[in-house]
């Protein structure tokens, strides 16, 4: 018998496009590809419905195969099987299909290098870690997400014994890179916040009050004795595990530059344990290790390889990647749903070029969100954005039902509400 296909497409340059191209080039005829991806019924019923009535029209319509329709009930049979296997196809197509949801993108401005942000107990407040860029000092923040208005963390000093190497100074300022926000054993808050200013060290803050009225205290700090810190995650003993981009030695071996190919490995991660001082750990080299979360017991390792665009699961124990994600775009840092999975965010840098949309004169590269199911270590497209939304996209985290968009660079924080 006949068969036939219907092919369905997309307006070139919009967000369906790159869903459809994003779907396969991470998705489609891999492991992921499966059934727990989420299906938009709706979506499927519909085009249910418009397939059976083409291949109804195509094949045969209301004249039959010899003109007279009904005169055969092999005819008919076989013409229902026809459409039952269409309406089948049509299920299996979309079940590949991530359903996508629409997103406003709201500026906050006035917060310049927003790289990495971190959720305060109240559900409400973030701790913004702004990237030390010069002339741009960088520093620590808070964002009221109530009602858009940020202000600087207050922060004052009181050495205190298991926060960090004994002896160690607090800084005159803390030019920040990544953070990260943990409760200790003994119940208090710590932020570990990784400083560019004047040395290349991670500092130990306890956070007190709640709210707008948060409050940090400078316990102790680290200073790195392999490299620079990008991102770092707490351990529940009191220590951490940070990332290092770029070795020493790759660094002047290329000229005082990281190889940005995606191919060569450039940083790894280390280990600082109270009382036994920073280690590198085996197996953790990768192309530019950026951000980094724990599994809650610590032994496990979640890190992202920046120009491979890869998300990498490490046995700590072990010394060995177990896992590896290939994603669209270049994820920089991670940060915890409410739902237990992690959300990655980065730039798509393929959407560069001469004609990259300017804000405040750099080029806002168009990026990409997705949510890894830690169960089944794969991941899901969240939101896909073109150029000209922001500049330097390196996190986003969730805060009820938005997302809220940080970046290395620029001078706003970008809010995502559902449509």
């Amino acid at each position: 018998m006949p068969a036939t296909s219907f092919v369905f497409g997309y307006r070139p340059s919009t967000k369906s496009e790159r869903i459809y191209r994003h779907w396969y080039e991470v998705g489609y005829h891999r492991p992921q590809d499966d059934l727990d991806q989420p299906i938009d019924w709706k979506e499927a019923a519909d085009f249910n419905a418009f397939f059976y009535a083409l291949v109804d029209r195509v094949t045969d319509g209301d004249k039959g195969r010899n003109g007279s329709r009904g005169a055969s009930s092999n005819y008919n049979k076989e013409r229902d099987m026809r459409l039952g296997l269409a309406s089948v196809a049509a299920v299996a197509l979309l079940a590949g299909r991530a359903a996508a949801t629409d997103y406003k993108a709201t500026p906050i401005m006035g917060i310049a290098g927003p790289e990495d942000l971190e959720l305060l107990p109240d559900g409400q407040t973030l701790v913004v870690g702004q990237f030390r860029r010069p002339p741009v000092p960088g520093g620590l923040s808070l964002l009221d997400t109530s009602t858009g208005t940020s202000l600087p963390l207050p922060i004052t000093d009181s050495p205190a014994a298991g926060w960090g190497e004994p002896g160690c100074t607090a800084p005159k300022h803390i030019g920040a890179h990544g953070i990260h926000l943990s409760k200790r054993s003994d119940g208090r808050w710590q932020l570990l916040a990784v400083n560019h200013e004047d040395r290349e060290s991670l500092e130990f803050l306890e956070l007190v009050g709640s709210g707008r009225a948060t409050r940090a205290i400078w316990h102790g700090c680290v200073i790195s004795s392999d490299g620079a810190y990008n991102d770092v995650a707490a351990t529940p003993d009191g220590g951490f595990v940070a990332t290092i981009p770029t070795d020493a030695k790759v660094f002047a071996a290329n000229g005082g530059k990281a190889p940005m190919d995606g191919k060569s490995d450039t940083g790894y991660l280390v280990a600082w344990r109270p009382g036994k001082g920073q280690v590198r750990l085996p197996g953790s080299d990768a192309p530019y290790n950026n951000g980094i979360q724990l599994s809650p017991d610590g032994k496990v390792a979640f890190f992202n390889a920046w120009t491979a665009k890869e998300v990498r699961r490490y046995d700590i124990a072990a010394g060995k990647v177990t896992g590896t994600i290939r994603l669209a775009f270049r994820p920089d840092n991670l940060t915890w749903s409410r739902d237990g999975t992690l959300v990655a965010a980065g730039t798509d840098e393929a959407s560069g070029g001469a004609s990259c949309p300017q804000i405040d004169g750099m080029c806002a590269l168009g990026f990409g969100i997705a949510r890894i199911d830690l169960k089944t270590f794969r991941a899901t497209p969240v939101y896909t954005a073109p150029a000209g939304v922001m500049v330097g996209v390196s996190v986003a985290i969730e805060v009820g039902r938005d997302f809220y968009v940080g970046g290395f660079s620029g001078n706003r924080i970008v809010k995502l509400t559902p449509q």
